[in-house]
C-alpha cells in the first residue's frame, strides 16, 4: 500500500494477493488429517437430504422481488463484469459494503441466469453453514451435539428460506461459524497457519454488515476467557491475537485503501446513534430516565419477539407470516442456554452466551430495526448447537439406563425430533412462498419472460428500472424506460417496431394517453395474482 495512489487497481489487486499468499507460506504448518467416522457420514447424509428443499424449483422465479434482491445480484454481476480489480470499492452510494459482497451472491451468474445464480450462491453458502455448524459444535461439545444441532439448523424455516433467496442475508449465517470453527482449531492446535486463516474469515467478516458489528468482539471475549482461565499461557495468547489481527488487517485493509473507514463507521452510526437508532432517542430523553429506559425496554421486547411470534422482518419490506424458530426448537435452545449460563467458567459454553447476546445486543437491540431477523441472521448456527446441548446433556445423564443401552434409541429419538421439528418449518416455508408467488413485480417479469423478443418493452413506471429488469431475464429482450409519458409518446418511440408498453400499477391511468396517439393498440391484462393490479 505504499505504491502511489496513482497506480491502476489492477496492480493493487496483486499486490493484496501477494501479501496474503507470502503471510500464508511463511505461516504454513502442516496439521494431522482428520479422521473421518460415522458421525461425519450422518453429517453428509443430513446435508444431502436438507438440500432437497433448498434446490426444489429453485430457478421458479420471479415470486416477489423485494429491493434486496433485486439490487443485490445487480452489483455483483457488474462488479464481476465491469470491476473485477475493483471489488473492494464502494457499491453504490446507498449501498455502503463493498462489491466483495455482493459478488459472493453473484459469482454463479456468470454461467446460470441472474436470479436463479443469485439463489444458487445462497445455497452454496448455506451448505457452508450447515457444515461449518457441524465441525464447530463438534469440537466444543462432541458428535451427538453436532449432530442434533445440524438437524435442528437444518430443518429452521428461516434457514430453508435464506437458503432459497437472492439475498445476502445467508453470508453471515456461513461467516460466523466458519471464522470461529477456524479460530478453535488454531487455538486448540496452537497452528499459527490456521489462525492466521482464523483471522482472514475476521476480516472478511468485517466487510459485511452484521458480522463487522459482532464477529471481532465474540473472538476477543473468547480468547481473553480462554487465557483467564489459563487454557493459554499470557505469552502465546499474545501471539495468537497478534496472528489474528495479522490475518484480518491483511484482508481488511483493501477496503481501508479503498474507501477508508467512514463507510462502516458511517453504516453503524446511521443505524444506532442516527435520528432513529436508539441511542440517540435515549439522549434525546436523558440516559437515566424512565423516558429512555422506556426506549430500551422497547428495543428488547421488539428483538425478541420475532423469534416466538409472527411479523418479523426478513428482509426490508418483507415481513415473515411465521414465527422463526419452532416451538421446540426455541424450548431447546432455552434449555442448553440456561445449561451454559450455569458454567459459565467452561470456555466453550462462554462462547456460545457471548455468540447467542453480542448478535441479540449489537445486532438488533442497538440498531434502528430490532425485529430485523436479517440482522439476527447469525444467531441462528448458536441457538441450534445450544439446542444440541441440551439434547446431548439429556443423553448423558440417562445413558446409563438400561432401557437406553439399545443402539436403536438414538436413532428412535433423532427421527422423533425430526417429526416434531420438520412439519410445521416447511409449512411456514410454504406459506412464505405462497405469500410472496404474487405481485405485481413478478407478475411483470413473468409476462415480459414470456413473450416474443421482436417488440419494444416500454416499462412505464416511476423510476428507470430497464436495466435492473433485464438482469433477470433471458437475454434479447429490449427493454426501455418511458420516464416522461406525456413527452416520450410523441417523440421518443420508435414507431418503426411493434411496442408493447408495461404499466405499473400506479399508472394505469396512463391507457388513455397511449390510445389517444395509437388508436388501433390493443389492451391486455396478465394478472400478478393481487386483486385490481394489472
Amino acid at each position: 500500500w505504499t505504491s502511489p495512489p496513482a497506480e491502476s487497481p489492477r496492480t493493487l489487486f496483486f499486490l493484496w494477493l501477494a501479501a496474503l499468499l507470502l503471510w500464508a507460506m511463511a505461516l504454513f504448518t502442516r496439521w494431522p488429517r482428520p479422521r473421518f467416522g460415522r458421525g461425519t457420514v450422518t453429517c453428509a447424509a443430513i446435508i444431502a437430504i436438507a438440500l432437497i428443499p433448498r434446490l426444489l424449483a429453485l430457478s421458479q422465479a420471479p415470486y416477489l422481488l423485494v429491493f434486496d434482491e433485486m439490487i443485490e445480484p445487480t452489483f455483483g454481476i457488474a462488479a464481476l463484469y465491469n470491476h473485477p480489480w475493483e471489488i473492494f470499492s464502494r457499491a453504490s452510494g446507498y449501498f455502503m459494503q463493498p462489491y466483495v459482497m455482493s459478488t459472493l451472491q453473484a459469482w454463479p451468474c456468470l454461467f446460470l441466469e441472474p436470479l436463479t445464480g443469485a439463489r444458487f450462491a445462497s445455497v452454496v453458502l448455506s451448505v457452508i453453514s450447515l457444515a461449518s455448524t457441524y465441525a464447530l459444535a463438534r469440537r466444543l461439545f462432541g458428535s451427538l451435539t453436532a449432530v442434533v444441532a445440524l438437524s435442528l439448523l437444518a430443518c429452521s424455516y428461516w434457514h430453508m428460506l435464506y437458503s432459497r433467496l437472492a439475498h445476502p442475508y445467508m453470508q453471515p449465517i456461513a461467516v460466523v461459524p466458519c471464522a470461529l470453527y477456524v479460530l478453535a482449531v488454531g487455538m486448540d492446535r496452537r497452528n499459527y497457519f490456521v489462525l492466521f486463516l482464523a483471522g482472514a474469515l475476521l476480516g472478511l467478516s468485517a466487510l459485511a454488515y452484521t458480522p463487522a458489528r459482532i464477529a471481532v468482539p465474540i473472538a476477543a471475549l473468547w480468547l481473553a476467557h480462554r487465557t483467564v482461565m489459563r487454557r493459554h499461557p499470557w505469552h502465546e495468547a499474545a501471539l495468537i491475537a497478534a496472528t489474528l489481527v495479522l490475518g484480518a488487517w491483511l484482508v481488511y485493509s483493501a477496503q481501508l485503501h479503498s474507501q477508508g473507514s467512514a463507510d462502516l463507521l458511517a453504516r453503524f452510526q446511521g443505524t444506532t446513534v442516527g435520528a432513529n437508532g436508539p441511542l440517540a432517542r435515549m439522549q434525546q430523553s436523558g440516559w437515566t430516565s424512565a423516558a429512555a429506559l422506556r426506549v430500551m425496554a422497547i428495543q428488547f421486547q421488539q428483538a425478541l419477539f420475532p423469534y416466538y411470534t409472527r411479523g418479523g422482518s426478513m428482509a426490508v419490506d418483507d415481513f415473515s407470516p411465521a414465527p422463526l424458530l419452532d416451538p421446540v426448537t426455541l424450548i431447546l435452545a432455552l434449555i442448553g442456554v440456561g445449561l451454559c449460563v450455569a458454567r459459565l467458567t467452561d470456555s466453550n459454553r462462554f462462547l456460545l452466551i457471548v455468540w447467542i447476546g453480542a448478535t441479540f445486543l449489537f445486532g438488533q437491540v442497538l440498531t434502528d430495526v430490532p425485529t430485523a431477523a436479517y440482522r439476527a441472521a447469525p444467531l441462528l448456527p448458536a441457538l441450534a448447537i445450544a439446542g444440541g446441548l441440551s439434547i446431548s446433556s439429556f443423553w448423558n445423564a440417562v445413558k446409563g439406563w438400561k432401557w437406553c443401552r439399545h443402539g436403536s434409541i438414538q436413532v428412535v429419538g433423532g427421527l422423533t425430533l425430526l417429526a416434531l421439528v420438520l412439519p410445521p418449518n416447511l409449512n411456514a416455508l410454504v406459506r412464505y412462498m405462497a405469500a410472496r408467488s404474487v405481485s405485481s413485480e413478478g407478475g411483470m417479469l413473468r409476462f415480459i419472460g414470456a413473450g416474443a423478443s421482436e417488440p419494444v418493452y416500454y416499462f412505464v413506471s416511476s423510476m428507470p428500472s430497464a436495466g435492473l429488469i433485464t438482469r433477470f431475464l433471458t437475454p434479447g429482450k429490449d427493454i426501455r424506460d418511458v420516464p416522461n409519458l406525456m413527452d416520450d409518446l410523441g417523440h421518443t418511440i420508435d414507431a418503426r417496431r411493434d411496442a408493447i408498453f408495461v404499466l405499473h400499477p400506479d399508472f394505469t391511468d396512463a391507457v388513455g394517453a397511449i390510445r389517444r396517439c395509437y388508436p388501433s393498440a390493443v389492451q391486455s391484462h396478465f394478472s400478478s395474482g393481487i386483486p385490481e393490479q394489472p
